[in-house]
């Protein structure tokens, strides 16, 4: 009768509270590279290998990139609210501010944040390739921040002496 074979190398350091003080981090705006860097946090190649070995570590990291694609999001409509009423320079200060976690919102989350076209051809192209079928559908943005930056100047500026 043949013994298991034990494993080699060290044993994981992943526990379930770090794993979801990691989530919460994420969630909350945080880099996945700042909660790296905090103390007592593994490095980034500890977190990617965590999410291979531990599926639902994966599933709520998932979820974390897209909570903290709401927080930018978020984050940047309250600097829009918060200016109101503030001078012409905080107001172009919060504009700025809003784009640049509207931005952050698109990279984390361009599924839900960002403009995309989808293509689909159909007819038949030179060279063989056989029918394809071609439909061009815009989606707008999910983000709400986009039309609150569009209608600032018009809300805001008007206001301000």
């Amino acid at each position: 009768m043949m013994k298991p074979q034990a494993k080699t190398g060290r044993p994981s350091t992943y526990t379930e509270s770090v794993a979801q003080e990691i989530c919460r981090l994420i969630a909350e705006g945080n880099s996945m590279r700042r909660v790296c860097l905090m103390p007592g946090m593994p490095d980034r190649g500890t977190l990617l290998k965590w999410a291979d070995v531990v599926p639902q570590f994966a599933h709520n990291l998932a979820r974390a990139r897209e909570d903290c694609a709401d927080w930018h999001a978020d984050q940047g409509l309250e600097e829009l609210r918060d200016s109101k009423g503030q001078t012409k320079e905080h107001v172009a200060a919060a504009r700025e501010l809003a784009r640049y976690h509207l931005s952050l919102a698109r990279v984390i989350d361009p599924r839900r944040y960002s403009e995309r076209v989808e293509v689909e051809h159909s007819g038949i192209v030179q060279g063989g390739l056989g029918p394809v079928t071609i439909q061009i559908l815009a989606h707008q943005p999910a983000a709400p921040v986009v039309s609150a930056i569009d209608v600032l100047p018009a809300v805001n500026i008007g206001q301000v002496e």
